[in-house]
């Protein structure tokens, strides 16, 4: 009966390593299914995004061609004052969420090369970066660019003070060598 139960023991330890071991790799089977999955799932979007911006770019392309009078492949400055008053501009720069009340201005932004032209690479790169609202990064950005040129600006504003103060000095010097010279010829004069 002593050994009965060991070797019970023993049976039930076996079950039970047994039973452990296929659920670990049941548990197993599932993770990994879920993992590759959540791999896909990042794949697909990232074609997804991919295709999504191809597909702006086409249609950011097809927008130029038409705001393109003189069919150039050049956006001039004239030709997009005039085509922003168009309806239907107006309403495909309102679906990228661009706001076309100062087009002026957004055309500087858009030549990027100021030469009073844009191409196909400055309007689409151009209207990706400004389309949609301001994301807290590009705030971030701007905060900081200002701040350097303030910075810049109170060091140019105190150079001028440094440069009086280091010619009072060279004065001083000056007129402390024009003093000693003077009086050096007035001792050799009476010598």
């Amino acid at each position: 009966s002593a050994a009965g139960w060991v070797y019970s023991a023993v049976v039930a330890l076996y079950i039970f390593l047994n039973l452990f071991s296929i659920l670990n790799i049941v548990t197993g089977v599932f993770v990994d299914g879920a993992i590759e999955f959540g791999k896909r799932d990042r794949n697909m979007m990232i074609q997804k995004l991919g295709k999504e911006r191809e597909a702006s770019a086409h249609h950011l392309i097809s927008l130029l061609r038409e705001m393109d009078s003189s069919g150039d492949g050049f956006l001039t400055r004239e030709e997009f004052l005039a085509s922003a008053g168009r309806h239907e501009v107006k309403e495909f720069m309102d679906a990228l969420a661009i706001n076309l009340d100062d087009a002026t201005n957004i055309f500087s932004l858009l030549d990027r090369n100021m030469d009073g032209m844009v191409d196909v690479v400055e309007f689409v790169q151009g209207m990706e970066k400004l389309r949609g609202e301001a994301k807290s990064s590009d705030i971030h950005m701007l905060i900081m660019q200002c701040q350097h040129i303030l910075d810049m600006a109170s060091r140019i504003e105190g150079l001028p003070q440094r440069m009086r103060g280091a010619t009072g000095f060279l004065d001083a010097e000056f007129k402390g060598t024009l003093s000693d010279r003077s009086c050096r010829s007035q001792n050799l004069t009476s010598r």
